[in-house]
């Protein structure tokens, strides 16, 4: 597979979903997609919105993003993607860039940093997550027709079976395309989205979250 590298400008995005994602890769972990939730979840998650970090400590986040002014970060329950975003103060914000990953009480120094804080915006992503019925229906279109509805492929992808990893909103899928794929090792955008364009649509699953989950908040 080949991993295209992430935006780091004016960021800061924790290595914690990078890493979980390639181990999904690595283990052949996709899975299926779906938006079904009952509305018994709904109503109990929405009655009990969180307001401030601090209400949400004892969730398992799958990493963040930071800015000099915006830290956004994402925890999945119950099948559900949540999506945290917080205002910093450019004190909080130079402290977090100032953490080290390797550092063993990174964690704890992190969240002693953000407990604290307010939350200006909490969001269900799973809204957005594709059905296993519209996976279905995107058997048999070009790669042009995804890119023209907004796919993205900046995730790499995988040459037998011919697989390309393309973000669609905050998640990123497995799309499988019948033919081959001719592209430099080192390609770029616009030559893999033109590689990609003449070849038919195979299937479509869902794989993990993409860098969108966490970076549509940033400047």
């Amino acid at each position: 597979m080949n991993e295209r590298g992430f935006d780091t400008v004016k960021k800061l995005t924790a290595l914690v979903l990078i890493l979980a994602f390639a181990a999904m890769i690595a283990a052949g972990c996709g899975a299926s997609g779906t938006n079904d939730q009952t509305s018994s979840e709904n109503t109990e998650q929405s009655a009990a919105e969180p307001k401030t970090m601090a209400d949400l400590k004892d969730k398992d986040f799958m990493g963040y993003s930071a800015s000099s002014s915006v830290y956004c970060t994402v925890y999945e329950e119950n099948g559900n993607y949540y999506r945290v975003v917080l205002d910093l103060t450019e004190d909080v914000a130079q402290s977090i860039f100032d953490l080290e990953f390797d550092d063993p009480d990174h964690d704890q120094k992190l969240w002693d940093l953000i407990e604290p804080l307010e939350i200006k915006i909490f969001e269900n992503l799973s809204d957005q997550l594709l059905s296993d019925d519209d996976l279905k229906q995107l058997a048999g279109k070009t790669g042009k027709d995804l890119l023209d509805d907004g796919w993205d492929p900046n995730g790499g992808y995988m040459k037998d079976p011919l697989a390309v990893y393309m973000d669609y909103g905050p998640f990123q899928y497995e799309v499988s395309f019948d033919g081959t794929l001719d592209i430099p090792e080192d390609y770029t955008d616009e030559e893999m989205e033109e590689a990609i364009s003449t070849l038919t649509v195979k299937s479509v699953e869902f794989l993990y979250l993409s860098n969108n989950a966490m970076d549509a908040y940033m400047e």
